[in-house]
C-alpha cells in the first residue's frame, strides 16, 4: 500500500495506459467520444456491502487481481461521530504499512497485485459511509465512482466491458442511465 496525495493520484490517472482525463474538479472522464456506463445502488446492511465490494474487485478476468487506486474525494471526518470510525480504520491500516500521513493530506491509496484484502477494506469503508470516491483498477478498460448518493457507476470507453460487468454484477439490479457527473 503507498499513499498518494491529490496530485499523485491525478498523475497515475492520466497516465497512457488508463487512457484517463481528470478535470479542474478531480472528476475522471474517458476522453473519447464514446463513454458507457451503468450504476448499481448500494445495498442496506453490512452483509450486501461487504459481499457487493467483494464482486467489484473480481469483475476481471478469473484468478486476475492487479491492485489499483482507490482516490477518496471532499471527506473530513472532523468531529462527525458517525464518520470518525471510517476514518480512524483507514487512516490506522496506512500507519500500519508505515505512512503517516493523513486522508486530508494524501486522499489517495495505491494497492499492488498482492493487497486484495486491504483494497477491499477501503471499498467497504467507501460503499458503508457513503463517501464520494473513485476506483481506477490495475488493469485499465474502466473505474469506478462511487457517490455520496449510495450509488457508484461504472464507466468505460467499451460497450462490452460495461456489458460484461454488468451481467457479472447481475444480483446487484444493475441500471444504465445517462451518468450524469459530480
Amino acid at each position: 500500500m503507498k499513499s498518494m496525495t491529490a496530485e499523485e493520484a491525478r498523475s497515475f490517472c492520466t497516465q497512457e495506459s488508463t487512457s484517463l482525463a481528470v478535470d479542474e474538479h478531480d472528476s475522471l472522464y474517458y476522453d473519447s467520444p464514446e463513454e458507457y456506463s451503468f450504476f448499481v445502488k448500494h445495498p442496506p446492511g453490512y452483509r450486501g456491502v461487504l459481499a457487493l465490494t467483494h464482486d467489484i474487485l473480481t469483475l476481471g478476468p478469473p484468478g486476475l487481481f492487479e491492485g489499483g487506486l482507490v482516490w477518496l474525494k471532499a471527506i473530513w471526518a472532523g468531529t462527525d461521530v458517525f464518520l470518525r470510525p471510517g476514518w480512524r480504520i483507514l487512516e490506522d491500516m496506512r500507519r500500519a504499512h508505515g505512512d503517516l500521513r493523513t486522508l486530508d493530506i494524501a486522499p489517495a491509496q495505491h494497492f499492488r497485485h498482492d493487497e486484495f484484502v486491504e483494497l477491499h477494506v477501503f471499498l467497504i469503508q467507501i460503499m458503508a459511509y457513503g463517501w464520494p470516491a473513485c476506483y481506477v483498477p490495475g488493469r485499465s478498460g474502466f473505474f469506478l465512482q462511487f457517490r455520496s448518493s449510495e450509488r457508484f457507476f461504472c464507466y468505460s470507453k467499451d460497450a462490452a466491458v460495461t456489458d460484461d460487468f454488468s451481467s457479472k454484477l447481475a444480483r446487484w439490479n444493475p441500471a444504465r442511465e445517462e451518468a450524469e457527473t459530480t
